[in-house]
Protein backbone atom coordinates (compact mmCIF):
# COMPACT_ATOMS: atom_id res chain seq x y z
CA UNK A 1 0.00 0.00 0.00
CA UNK A 2 3.24 2.44 0.93
CA UNK A 3 3.69 3.01 -3.17
CA UNK A 4 0.29 2.77 -4.46
CA UNK A 5 -0.21 6.57 -2.44
CA UNK A 6 2.74 7.69 -2.75
CA UNK A 7 1.97 8.37 -6.75
CA UNK A 8 -0.11 11.38 -5.15
CA UNK A 9 3.18 13.13 -3.46
CA UNK A 10 4.37 16.04 -6.34
CA UNK A 11 0.86 16.39 -7.49
CA UNK A 12 -1.58 19.63 -7.69
CA UNK A 13 -5.03 19.32 -7.03
CA UNK A 14 -6.89 19.98 -9.70
CA UNK A 15 -10.32 19.78 -7.94
CA UNK A 16 -12.23 18.35 -5.37
CA UNK A 17 -16.13 18.00 -4.90
CA UNK A 18 -18.61 16.52 -3.31
CA UNK A 19 -20.93 14.24 -5.40
CA UNK A 20 -23.95 13.23 -3.66
CA UNK A 21 -21.98 12.08 -0.92
CA UNK A 22 -18.88 10.67 -2.33
CA UNK A 23 -15.74 12.89 -2.39
CA UNK A 24 -14.09 13.24 -5.37
CA UNK A 25 -10.03 14.98 -5.54
CA UNK A 26 -8.79 14.78 -8.75
CA UNK A 27 -5.07 15.17 -9.09
CA UNK A 28 -2.93 16.15 -12.01
CA UNK A 29 -4.15 17.20 -15.27
CA UNK A 30 -2.51 15.69 -18.53
CA UNK A 31 -1.24 18.48 -21.02
CA UNK A 32 -1.82 14.99 -24.11
CA UNK A 33 -5.40 14.07 -23.03
CA UNK A 34 -8.24 15.34 -21.12
CA UNK A 35 -8.23 13.15 -17.93
CA UNK A 36 -6.54 13.58 -14.85
CA UNK A 37 -3.47 11.74 -13.44
CA UNK A 38 -5.21 10.36 -10.44
CA UNK A 39 -8.56 10.38 -9.28
CA UNK A 40 -9.39 9.50 -5.46
CA UNK A 41 -12.83 8.78 -4.32
CA UNK A 42 -14.68 8.29 -0.66
CA UNK A 43 -17.65 7.76 1.25
CA UNK A 44 -15.90 8.45 4.44
CA UNK A 45 -15.52 11.22 6.56
CA UNK A 46 -13.47 14.29 5.23
CA UNK A 47 -11.96 17.26 6.48
CA UNK A 48 -9.68 20.06 4.93
CA UNK A 49 -7.92 21.65 7.93
CA UNK A 50 -5.19 24.28 7.95
CA UNK A 51 -3.41 25.39 10.88
CA UNK A 52 -5.39 23.51 13.15
CA UNK A 53 -8.55 25.14 11.90
CA UNK A 54 -11.54 22.99 9.90
CA UNK A 55 -12.47 24.78 6.62
CA UNK A 56 -15.59 25.05 5.43
CA UNK A 57 -15.80 26.17 1.87
CA UNK A 58 -13.06 24.50 1.01
CA UNK A 59 -12.89 23.30 -2.90
CA UNK A 60 -11.29 26.51 -3.68
CA UNK A 61 -8.92 26.31 -1.42
CA UNK A 62 -7.58 23.22 -2.13
CA UNK A 63 -6.85 23.61 -6.02
CA UNK A 64 -3.65 23.77 -7.60
CA UNK A 65 -1.84 23.22 -3.98
CA UNK A 66 0.57 20.49 -4.61
CA UNK A 67 0.64 17.45 -1.95
CA UNK A 68 3.58 16.91 0.16
CA UNK A 69 2.86 13.90 1.54
CA UNK A 70 0.69 11.09 2.32
CA UNK A 71 0.41 9.31 5.34
CA UNK A 72 -1.95 6.50 5.98
CA UNK A 73 -2.56 3.32 8.40
CA UNK A 74 -3.73 -0.11 7.65
CA UNK A 75 -7.45 0.16 8.78
CA UNK A 76 -7.61 3.19 6.16
CA UNK A 77 -7.49 6.70 7.70
CA UNK A 78 -5.37 8.70 5.03
CA UNK A 79 -3.90 12.37 5.74
CA UNK A 80 -2.77 14.03 2.56
CA UNK A 81 -0.18 17.05 3.53
CA UNK A 82 -0.28 20.15 1.29
CA UNK A 83 1.49 23.10 0.92
CA UNK A 84 0.61 26.15 2.61
CA UNK A 85 0.16 24.41 6.06
CA UNK A 86 -3.43 22.58 3.96
CA UNK A 87 -4.01 18.79 5.37
CA UNK A 88 -7.15 16.57 3.96
CA UNK A 89 -7.84 13.94 6.43
CA UNK A 90 -10.45 10.82 5.71
CA UNK A 91 -11.52 8.44 8.59
CA UNK A 92 -12.41 5.41 7.80
CA UNK A 93 -15.05 4.46 9.60
CA UNK A 94 -17.34 1.38 7.65
CA UNK A 95 -17.29 -2.03 8.46
CA UNK A 96 -17.65 -4.59 5.19
CA UNK A 97 -17.36 -1.59 2.29
CA UNK A 98 -15.15 0.33 0.03
CA UNK A 99 -13.34 2.78 2.08
CA UNK A 100 -11.54 4.39 -0.69
CA UNK A 101 -11.03 4.27 -4.38
CA UNK A 102 -7.93 5.42 -6.52
CA UNK A 103 -7.48 5.69 -9.94
CA UNK A 104 -4.10 5.59 -11.82
CA UNK A 105 -5.22 6.85 -15.12
CA UNK A 106 -0.75 7.01 -15.80
CA UNK A 107 -1.03 3.11 -15.71
CA UNK A 108 -3.98 2.18 -15.86
CA UNK A 109 -4.91 0.34 -12.80
CA UNK A 110 -7.91 0.90 -10.16
CA UNK A 111 -7.19 0.12 -6.36
CA UNK A 112 -9.61 -0.41 -3.42
CA UNK A 113 -9.12 -0.18 -0.14
CA UNK A 114 -11.61 -2.02 1.85
CA UNK A 115 -12.67 -3.32 4.77
CA UNK A 116 -13.47 -6.87 6.14
CA UNK A 117 -15.44 -8.22 2.99
CA UNK A 118 -14.35 -10.54 0.54
CA UNK A 119 -13.46 -9.25 -2.59
CA UNK A 120 -14.97 -10.02 -6.22
CA UNK A 121 -11.73 -9.77 -7.97
CA UNK A 122 -13.06 -7.44 -10.92
CA UNK A 123 -10.61 -5.35 -12.46
CA UNK A 124 -9.38 -3.81 -9.48
CA UNK A 125 -6.53 -4.25 -6.86
CA UNK A 126 -7.36 -5.10 -3.78
CA UNK A 127 -5.65 -3.21 -0.55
Amino acid sequence: MTDILKCLEGTKIFSMKDNEGTIEICFGKSKEADYFNYEFYTECPCRVIKKNRVLQRYAKKVLNITCKKVIFNEIGDIEIILQNNVKIQVFANKADAVLWQLEDNINFKSYLKTSGFANDGGDYEYI
